[in-house]
């Protein structure tokens, strides 16, 4: 009897590991939150013309981040005053490189296009290499806010100060 436990869980035991990691995690300051794929592809969508690391024009499509800051529980318009100008998002990928973000900077009345959350580039999936997801800023000059394979996206307060 014991023998064909023991076979039942070796068999089962693989089962525990395909568990399927979140697409996203989020955090809004006091819990993380698990996005998943049915989760995802139920969000509004957008798409944003920009060049691409290699040079090239591409379209990208994904999510607006202001969808991301409403998960999060980002304040918006009037409510972002006095100590909640301290909020900065903080974007993780999956090997560890963070960037962050003012609230006003990803507000879309500070630029004149969107950044997006992106899990597709000219109609197709983005690579291994940078997706699943990927912060697209349109209008920077520079790529190195362009975070590929994002795992995390955190709202944060700054609370220090340089001394005098």
């Amino acid at each position: 009897m014991s023998s064909r436990i023991l076979i039942l869980l070796f068999l089962l035991l693989p089962l525990f590991y395909l568990r399927a990691d979140p697409l996203l995690r989020l955090h809004d300051g006091e819990k993380w939150t698990a996005i998943d794929r049915a989760k995802w592809e139920k969000l509004p969508r957008t798409k944003v013309n920009a060049t691409s690391r290699s040079e090239e024009k591409t379209v990208f499509e994904g999510v607006p981040i202001g969808e991301i800051l409403k998960l999060l529980h980002a304040p918006t318009g009037d409510q972002r005053r006095a100590e909640k100008m301290k909020l900065m998002v903080l974007m993780t990928a999956r090997d560890g490189y963070q960037t962050a973000f003012s609230l006003a900077e990803l507000d879309d009345s500070f630029r004149k296009r969107g950044i997006i959350l992106a899990d597709s580039a000219s109609g197709k999936s983005l690579s291994d290499f940078e997706g699943p997801l990927m912060i697209v800023v349109p209008d920077e000059e520079r790529h190195s806010r362009w975070i590929r394979q994002v795992s995390q996206i955190a709202l944060i307060t700054v609370r220090n100060s340089p001394p005098p």
